[in-house]
């Protein structure tokens, strides 16, 4: 994804660039693949998103309804919905095939800042923010565009959500604060079923690894811990990376 208005698509081995994916009137702000890796998709600041044959490069797509830019989009794990965020503070469910909007999730006076579909892609997860209120974690219907249940993660004043985690199965949520705050969520009800937290910590980046048994938090001040899950105690803390940390990842 490109300022220039493009996307590109690249082999893994040779480096080679297979297509270039242009017809969006303003820089592209995101691209993914489809689970099949047949289509690829794209969200641009000219409040579209756009759906391509990552065969021949054609624009399969054009998807309108968004007021500002789009600003995330996504495949659910089955490739048949697309997930869009926008500037327009909604979010927006569309048939994949079709290029329908099915249902709009709105947050009101906020902007969504994070989207994702839970790993059986029955479920929408959001975050919603407002510079002077705090992030709201979100979870939606899929089916019927309805939201779930709310996570109110934030007790105290000045902090919020910067990351948040679906388990394998889906059943539980995880949600890291930027106080270092790891909190352990039900994502079917909104219930806390735990927490721990790293004061020591400024938090700068957060990952899980793939079976979801280890945490690793990243700081601002180049310090970094690993935490065991579900329990959230800290496994280990790993030193040496030198300056502040900017990404983290397993």
């Amino acid at each position: 994804a490109s300022f220039d208005g493009t996307a590109r698509l690249w082999s893994a081995d040779s480096g080679r660039l297979l297509r270039t994916f242009a017809g969006h009137g303003d820089e592209v702000r995101s691209a993914v693949c489809s689970p099949d890796g047949a289509r690829v998709l794209t969200a641009a600041r000219d409040r579209t998103a756009k759906v391509w044959s990552a065969d021949t490069g054609d624009c399969l797509l054009t998807l309108v309804g968004h007021h500002r830019e789009v600003t995330a989009a996504f495949f659910s794990p089955d490739g048949a919905l697309v997930l869009t965020t926008s500037a327009d503070g909604t979010a927006r469910l569309w048939d994949a095939a079709s290029g329908l909007c099915l249902h709009t999730l709105a947050a009101g006076e906020r902007e969504f800042t994070f989207a994702a579909f839970s790993p059986d892609g029955a479920r929408v997860l959001t975050v919603a923010s407002l510079s002077v209120l705090p992030k709201v974690p979100k979870v939606w219907d899929a089916k019927s565009g309805e939201c779930l249940c709310e996570f109110r993660c934030l007790e105290e004043p000045g902090t919020s959500v910067d990351a948040v985690f679906f388990a394998p199965s889906g059943a539980r949520l995880l949600t890291v604060s930027s106080d270092c705050t790891v909190s352990r969520w039900d994502a079917r009800c909104g219930e806390r079923l735990g927490e721990s937290r790293l004061p020591s910590l400024r938090l700068a980046a957060a990952a899980v690894n793939s079976d979801f048994t280890k945490l690793l938090l990243a700081g601002r001040d180049g310090a970094a811990s690993m935490l065991s899950l579900p329990s959230g105690s800290l496994h280990q803390d790993l030193d040496g990376i030198g300056g502040g940390g900017c990404s983290a990842a397993f």
